[in-house]
């Protein structure tokens, strides 16, 4: 198979997803939050559930049966609700933490109640109760592939390199928020963390929610 042809339509596809990626969403804003609460471990493994979650649409989209999810929109919505509703329960936590803070009640550092399986779970649900991300991934494979273009392993190859371009932006910021410097931060100021990552989850919870009813999915 020869890939120069398509060497141009590649860097575009990589562009946009890794604008996409780098850019505030509940899978970011839940490694950010987690890391700079419960430390670099916790961090990697929520986005190591995010990472799993983004592959698995990734070949879904490369395999073409995010066709299924386009034709199925009631199973889709339903997807789409179960994620939406998950996601307000991520904010209701976020608000709660605040709300001890804030009155004064003492909050652990770290997250004693979740297991480390926990997290990992955390990352997977939110990302995987999102079809959206196989629609996503199908319109970058369509960036790459040209019309009547004889290239089936094509796909497959644009979801491996994105793919670890994504393992390098949501490990990064596991990294980048666990340090030392940004968990001091947050044990002096992480109750405007949590307000602030209410609020957005609530936005996304909303967002996706609406969305499964206007049928925009």
């Amino acid at each position: 198979m020869e890939i120069s042809p398509f060497l141009g339509n590649i860097g575009s596809a990589v562009a946009v997803y890794l604008v996409a990626t780098m850019s505030p969403g509940p899978g970011n804003l839940a490694i950010m939050s987690v890391a700079m609460r419960s430390g670099r471990s916790a961090g990697l493994r929520v986005a190591t559930g995010v990472i799993t979650a983004s592959l698995f649409w990734g070949l879904v989209a490369a395999s073409g049966l995010s066709i299924l999810i386009a034709i199925y929109r009631g199973i889709t919505a339903a997807i789409v609700v179960f994620g939406g509703l998950y996601i307000g329960f991520l904010a209701y936590r976020a608000f709660r933490s605040f709300w001890r803070a804030w009155i004064g009640i003492a909050v652990p550092s770290g997250d004693s109640v979740q297991s480390d399986l926990g997290h990992y779970l955390q990352g997977l649900a939110i990302h995987l109760a999102n079809p959206k991300s196989a629609l996503a991934w199908s319109a970058m494979i369509a960036i790459v592939l040209e019309p009547g273009s004889a290239a089936p392993l094509l796909p497959f190859l644009v979801v491996a390199g994105c793919w670890i371009m994504g393992v390098m932006v949501f490990c990064g910021y596991a990294l980048v928020f666990s340090s030392h410097g940004m968990i001091a931060w947050y044990q002096h100021r992480g109750h405007w963390v949590d307000l602030f990552s209410g609020v957005l989850f609530t936005f996304f919870s909303i967002q996706l929610i609406a969305g499964a009813g206007s049928g925009y999915i």
